[in-house]
């Protein structure tokens, strides 16, 4: 049960919305809204053959996150944690293979939310809203597993937004330009990023959304 003050963005978001580690039996879900997003409507892996389904070698070393919206029951968002695979690769790698990867290292990728979901409610941006309880759902699993920061690889924009979810990002040197449908590129650079700070009080209200999605996703 979640006990929450004002409509505080944790209120708003669980109203409509639960987040949880996925099940095997929920990746089909993920993998094909990731397949929407990502292939679809982004145009990225047009090399790739696929169906309807986007997923890679790195699903086996990952830890899923996703939102699901009440009302219909949708996967309408997800996230995941990769660890390093057999041959000591992140997803990453490929694009930027003069990075070394240590056995404790771990990537977040794969962030989507459903383009069905472009309003507000209660003053809030709800796909900035899912965006956040993501991101936050990783800072409560890697507390979990005691890991202290994680390699991402994104655009700046995307950078400058953690920043202001009070995520420190350490930009690491390196860029990869991703290529994308109709010869499109898209230029993202590797930030080593660090857990959202619990004392910070510039951030109070997301350490209390912290706190609600730690218990959604492990009861305590």
């Amino acid at each position: 049960m979640h006990v929450f003050e004002g409509n505080s963005p944790a209120e708003v978001f669980f109203h409509k919305f639960n987040i949880r580690l996925a099940e095997m039996s929920e990746l089909t879900d993920v993998f094909k809204l990731r397949y929407r997003i990502y292939c679809q409507q982004l145009g990225y892996f047009a090399d790739r053959t696929m169906t309807d389904e986007e997923s890679d070698e790195f699903d086996n070393d990952a830890i899923h996150c996703i939102v699901e919206h009440k009302q219909t029951r949708r996967v309408v968002g997800c996230v995941r944690l990769v660890y390093p695979n057999a041959e000591k690769k992140l997803p990453f790698s490929d694009l930027l293979p003069e990075v070394k990867v240590a056995p404790n290292d771990c990537e977040i990728s794969r962030l989507v939310v459903c383009p069905s979901f472009r309003n507000q409610v209660d003053g809030e941006n709800i796909p900035a809203l899912i965006f956040k309880a993501l991101f936050l759902s990783l800072n409560v699993i890697a507390e979990r597993m005691q890991l202290h920061s994680g390699f991402i690889l994104i655009e700046k924009r995307m950078a400058r937004a953690l920043g202001h979810l009070g995520f420190t990002l350490k930009a690491c040197g390196q860029q990869a330009d991703v290529k994308r449908a109709q010869n499109k590129i898209t230029q993202r650079h590797l930030y080593s990023i660090e857990l959202l700070k619990p004392d910070h009080k510039h951030h109070i209200r997301a350490n209390r959304f912290i706190d609600h999605i730690r218990m959604a996703l492990y009861g305590a």
